[in-house]
């Protein structure tokens, strides 16, 4: 999935990247996520105790996240408009979730379908696994002319 977004902050630790290593998984949102687990984690999600809706990495980190979210999973040009200034951060977390969950709803389906598709699954592995041989073999031409063994 590409999008212009190129950097998100995980929802427990607004400082760190999101990522799939994470020990903890309600840190991170993943396409294959059901509504219901994007929306509890969206709603765990690290945020301060200032009234209103402000985009400020600096200070409000974990509200900069929720509003990176939005901004990459919808077409709202301005995610902090007038109209959610004054929203609270539970109502603002639950727009995200919603954004966010129906967005993905295509991938999922894309995924649930493919994980049932042995066959593809196996195809894909195999050309993968022998572009990556070619690939390896290559570099270690490279390797080996580099330091002189070639």
């Amino acid at each position: 999935m590409l999008t212009p977004t190129k950097r998100v902050m995980s929802l427990r630790d607004p400082k760190k990247k999101m990522s799939k290593s994470d020990p903890n998984p309600a840190s991170m949102i993943l396409v294959t996520d059901k509504p219901a687990e994007i929306q509890t984690k969206l709603a765990g999600a690290v945020t301060d105790s200032t009234l209103g809706i402000t985009y400020n990495p600096i200070n409000r980190p974990g509200l900069a996240t929720l509003i990176t979210i939005l901004t990459s999973r919808s077409n709202a040009p301005k995610p902090v408009g007038k109209e959610r200034e004054y929203m609270g951060h539970r109502e603002y977390k639950g727009v995200v979730a919603d954004c966010v969950a129906k967005s993905f709803k295509g991938f999922r389906g894309q995924y649930k379908r493919l994980m049932k598709e042995q066959e593809v699954l196996d195809e894909t592995s195999r050309k993968g696994a022998e572009h990556a041989g070619i690939r390896a073999q290559e570099t270690m031409q490279k390797v080996k002319t580099v330091v002189g063994l070639a």
